[in-house]
């Protein structure tokens, strides 16, 4: 269980948000009550890189970077994931629907951070 940034924020999202609701998560009691992660969904990505396949960040909304978040979150003992969206309007961008593995942002391999 956990949160989801689609739901009410849709692409209004920034990098203040997720940690104030990773930060609300631990206050509020949510996360002892079993709630432990914070989903990003679309509105966080502006590109790819062309010469590595990264997927890069809006820096304008993301100023940290996204690794800086994933710490961040992490360090509130919180898990994070990112959704991606195999439809047509974001095929440029991303290759899976699923929770990134082996991306840049946490090189953990997991498959869910």
């Amino acid at each position: 269980m956990g949160w989801s940034s689609w739901y009410g924020f849709t692409q209004n999202i920034n990098e203040t948000m997720l940690r104030e609701m990773g930060e609300g998560m631990i206050s509020s009691g949510l996360h002892s009550a079993g709630y432990e992660h914070v989903w990003l969904d679309d509105g966080w990505a502006v590109s790819r890189d062309p010469k590595t396949g990264h997927i890069i960040e809006d820096r304008a909304i993301f100023p940290s970077g996204m690794k800086s978040l994933v710490a961040y979150i992490h360090s509130l003992d919180l898990k994070f994931g990112i959704y991606t969206s195999k439809g047509k309007r974001k095929t440029h961008l991303f290759r899976c629907h699923c929770i990134l593995k082996n991306d840049r942002f946490t090189k953990t391999g997991s498959g869910q951070t």
